[in-house]
């Protein structure tokens, strides 16, 4: 009897985590909220990478298109076909593995060929090498001479010109892995031995330490059973624990906080949460919050964006992956007296945000002033790109890099602690522990994500409400700025 074979996305998942890649095997109605877009843009790109190479052949597989075995035999038909260059999606299997092969080229000698893996990304990860070292293995298995394997992928310094158009050979980087590929190949194949045991069993895996994080992140669904075990108040949730010390405390069968020893962590940000965790109590530097606190000029300014990062540049000048911010809302107090006040953008047409954006946010926000975000890489980021893209407004951008000051930071060095944050230190985190009557469980829109999507459907008019769509995006940024504003009264209450 024939066991499933298993594919190298199955592989690549079962590297993260055994259980992670069980589960998107075997329960993938967990998985479609990540899948669905992320999927997306990477067909889009390999789609665009077919266009390096003579024109191809695809072999259709999959659900309303041809089964394994009949993609297999295809594949074989057009291999012994000399005219055929260049194979897309080349499919090939054995009793216990699956391969589809993004590109396959033909060499001049008539017999073996070249691999080429697309990748949606900008540079090469591990995990990409053990994508190819198992598809390496699979076509040695059925006797295919595959002469060189290489890595295709996008060029983050390519910048479009919509005049000409998207130009894939600017785009498009290919990298030749053919020399780690054969260092690797062994290896690789003894962990896809165990990868098919544990992925095609009835039985589903519980290694000893699960995988803490993940990029990009699992959705919702997925990561709730991921974590169905693991009760609350974990040592996965200590702030930035390393895996050599999660195997150290399961190999003490320690699984909660409050069983830790008080000298596991040397003294630091560790040491105190598991302090905190085990008294259920909050740590407040009083002195450096009065200090921090004083370093605030009013007008004060509440700054958030929305943005998207699409592999595929859309407008010119932008580059792979390049943050287009898109929205934005600002909450502004003039002077403690002052009532708040609460300005917003959403771009809604389909050209370039950045310049409308750029135009209406200099009118207000004023020369002077704290500039508040939450996690300021992201901001200040996003500022430098846009001054370096659009030089007129520079100056502006970069005055008011100079005035941010990241409230999270307040946070992140332990001048404000609590058990309840359980190490973590963003807004979504932090604002249900001190302001509980401000949250987003009711909103329409509830994290980056979802606004990334909803801006995407405005942007393709597949919003199902259009305007209901922007009502929810406007609602969400303006929470954001809301919640700093609070969450800042709440600690001069504290002080």
């Amino acid at each position: 009897m024939h066991s499933t074979p298993i594919s190298k996305t199955d592989f690549t998942r079962y590297l993260k985590c055994p259980r992670y890649g069980w589960l998107c095997k075997h329960k993938p109605e967990l998985c479609h909220e990540k899948t669905k877009r992320t999927a997306k843009q990477g067909m889009e790109v390999e789609a665009l990478a077919h266009g390096l190479f003579a024109e191809g052949v695809e072999i259709p597989f999959g659900k309303r298109h041809l089964d394994l075995s009949a993609a297999a035999t295809k594949t074989q038909e057009l291999m012994a076909a000399p005219k055929v260059q260049v194979i897309y999606q080349a499919t090939v299997h054995t009793d216990k593995y699956l391969c589809r092969a993004d590109i396959m080229v033909r060499d001049a000698d008539g017999k073996g060929w070249h691999l080429y893996e697309v990748k949606a990304v900008t540079k090469l990860r591990p995990e990409h090498l053990a994508d190819i070292s198992f598809q390496a293995n699979v076509f040695e298995h059925v006797g295919i001479p595959v002469y060189t394997y290489s890595l295709v992928y996008l060029d983050k310094n390519y910048q479009y010109d919509e005049q000409k158009g998207l130009e894939l050979k600017k785009m498009f980087l290919i990298k030749d892995l053919t020399k780690e590929i054969h260092e690797h190949k062994q290896e690789f194949n003894q962990q896809m031995e165990e990868a098919h045991a544990v992925l095609t069993s009835p039985k589903e895996p519980h290694p000893a330490v699960l995988k803490k994080s993940f990029n990009p992140a699992l959705p919702p669904l997925l990561e709730e059973y991921y974590w169905k075990d693991i009760p609350d108040y974990s040592i996965y949730d200590i702030s930035f624990i390393t895996k050599k010390e999660l195997i150290k405390l399961s190999e003490q069968k320690i699984l909660l906080i409050k069983d830790i020893p008080n000298d596991f962590f040397k003294p630091g940000y560790k040491q105190l949460q598991v302090r905190l965790t085990k008294t259920h109590t909050r740590h407040i530097d009083h002195v450096k919050l009065k200090e921090r606190l004083a370093t605030y000029q009013y007008p004060l300014y509440f700054l958030d964006y929305e943005t998207v990062n699409p592999a595929i540049p859309r407008f010119n000048g932008t580059r792979p992956y390049q943050k287009i911010v898109f929205q934005y809302s600002l909450h502004v107090q003039r002077t403690p007296e002052s009532s708040l006040e609460h300005f917003e953008f959403l771009h809604t047409e389909k050209d370039n945000p950045m310049p409308h954006l750029l135009k209406q946010l200099q009118t207000e926000i004023g020369d002077h002033g704290t500039v508040f975000t939450w996690n300021q890489t992201f901001e200040k980021s996003c500022n430098t790109a846009m001054a370096k893209d659009y030089p007129q407004h520079s100056d502006f951008l970069l005055t008011v890099n100079e005035r941010v000051s990241d409230l999270m930071k307040i946070f992140e060095e332990d001048i404000y602690a609590d058990y309840q944050f359980k190490g973590r230190t963003t807004i979504k985190k932090i604002l249900p522990i001190l302001v509980p009557e401000l949250n987003y469980e009711n909103l329409g829109i509830q994290h980056g994500g979802h606004a990334m999507d909803a801006w995407h459907d405005l942007m393709s008019d597949q919003a199902i409400n259009r305007q209901e769509t922007i009502k929810n995006m406007l609602e969400y940024c303006g929470q954001d700025t809301l919640a700093m504003v609070r969450i800042l009264e709440f600690l001069r209450k504290v002080v």
